[in-house]
């Protein structure tokens, strides 16, 4: 190691004489000289040692930023950690940190299991303690209690893996490469060194590169689309369970809420116990059912369309009811995805390869749905004035569900619509010429507490 310091202090002393051999000025060159004398000082002369340390270490932020509001916080969020982490390590004995700039990338992808290389960002550490000395890194040994799929590295070892050992955090693993970088051959290979343990698999893939595989080990292929008479019922319960696990009502939890969207300032927490308590009750109730025990997302729809909060608390059953409404295009005869989720399986799963092919589900879906939408004050003026029977506009506002008691038949009857705030026209305006400034106009001020009266009938469609 001293020869090493010796030949680093011999270019710095080099540097800084010019070709006849005079002395000339080199400010970094005197800096890296003085200390390297002082590094090579204090190992002859003490029981320091040094050892080269080479540590990558990355820092994140918890959440994907979507915004470009939630970006910046982001970037200050990291800024703030990496300060910290710089602070941490310049207090370790004779180490400093440097925050990399140009070759982050790189560093990122050697610091990955089996892909370590040099990263020639080497720091010299001056320490006493002999544990600072056994080296940082040793090579990844793989998971040698589960050895499900067998890994060359780029030195020609062999290690063993499974993304199911339980020494991991989770079983997801990510492939990522370019297009025809061989993603899904690698894959398939994987796959048939994960057949020797007779695994249950099953593919979901736009298109068929799966398919020569999947018929070589026997499968079953299976192609959805919107209007097939292929169905899964995610209701469905382990032969001989009679009750969901806790698993499969999380799992039907997040399922109906991805169906039901996100809503700008709905209460996220007060709609995921509500589903949850609907989902238990709606289990319970079409147990009842002798010839369909299973329930599906028609009778969720059901059950929420019908809930009765047992604290009668208001917000909830509006929460409720407008959660059946969203799930109309799930289910029915008229539901657009129905033949999907919303009807007992007709599908054998009996097969540990399951190919299923999606390509005919991302084919555009044509579907046209009606809202009621409220205005007032001025901007109710201005959409008398300038919208007519097919006029294109941009609304912006609140869903508000009111109800109200049938004087017919008694019953309790609710409503959802828009309560526009904003809006503008897309189109040429139709009563006068010129161009039509977006309205500034807020409808923040009081309003009736039930807006409207008349649903949308056949004379109000434009076409």
């Amino acid at each position: 190691m001293l020869k090493g310091y010796k030949s680093r202090l011999r270019k710095m002393q080099a540097v800084q004489r010019d070709s006849n051999g005079g002395f000339r000025t080199n400010v970094e060159a005197q800096v890296a000289e003085t200390q390297l004398v002082r590094v090579q000082q204090d190992i002859i002369s003490s029981s320091v040692k040094t050892a080269k340390l080479s540590l990558v270490i990355g820092t994140r932020t918890s959440r994907p930023a979507v915004t470009t509001a939630e970006l910046e916080q982001s970037e200050r969020t990291i800024d703030n950690r990496r300060q910290q982490l710089l602070y941490a390590i310049s207090r370790m004995n004779g180490a400093k940190a440097v925050a990399e700039s140009l070759a982050k990338k790189r560093l990122f992808f050697s610091s990955l299991p089996a892909m370590a290389e040099p990263d020639k960002r080497d720091q010299d550490l001056l320490t006493s303690n002999a544990a600072d000395l056994v080296p940082v890194e040793t090579p990844w040994r793989g998971t040698p209690r589960s050895p499900l799929f067998l890994l060359e590295t780029p030195y020609c070892q062999l290690i063993p893996f499974s993304p199911f050992d339980p020494g991991l955090s989770d079983a997801n693993m990510l492939v990522m490469a370019k297009t025809g970088g061989g993603k899904t051959v690698m894959v398939q290979q994987f796959l048939l060194m994960a057949a020797r343990s007779n695994p249950l698999i099953s593919i979901l893939e736009r298109g068929d590169s799966y398919r020569p595989l999947v018929e070589l080990m026997g499968g079953r292929m299976i192609t959805m689309s919107l209007d097939s008479e292929q169905t899964i019922n995610p209701w469905d319960l382990p032969e001989g369970e009679r009750e969901p696990s806790k698993d499969q009502v999380a799992f039907l939890k997040n399922l109906t809420r991805h169906m039901l969207g996100e809503g700008e300032a709905e209460d996220t927490q007060l709609l995921e116990n509500l589903i949850t308590e609907a989902i238990l009750r709606t289990y319970k109730r079409a147990a009842i059912r002798p010839s369909t025990p299973i329930p599906t997302f028609s009778d969720l729809r059901d059950e929420l369309s019908q809930w009765r909060d047992e604290e009668k608390n208001q917000r909830v059953m509006d929460e409720a009811h407008l959660a059946a409404i969203k799930l109309r295009s799930w289910t029915g005869e008229k539901g657009v995805y129905s033949k999907l989720f919303d009807r007992p399986t007709t599908i054998s799963l009996d097969n540990p390869w399951l190919f299923f092919n999606v390509e005919q589900l991302s084919e555009w879906q044509d579907r046209t749905e009606w809202h009621n939408i409220v205005a007032w004050q001025r901007l109710a003026e201005i959409v008398g004035e300038y919208v007519a029977k097919g006029s294109k506009v941009y609304v912006e506002g609140k869903l508000q569900t009111t109800s109200w008691e049938d004087r017919q038949s008694g019953a309790r009857k609710y409503r959802t619509e828009i309560v526009a705030r904003d809006l503008l026209l897309l189109g040429p305006r139709e009563n006068s010429g010129g161009d039509h400034q977006r309205p500034t106009h807020n409808e923040n001020q009081d309003q009736p507490s039930h807006a409207g009266s008349g649903e949308i009938v056949d004379q109000d469609i434009p076409f």
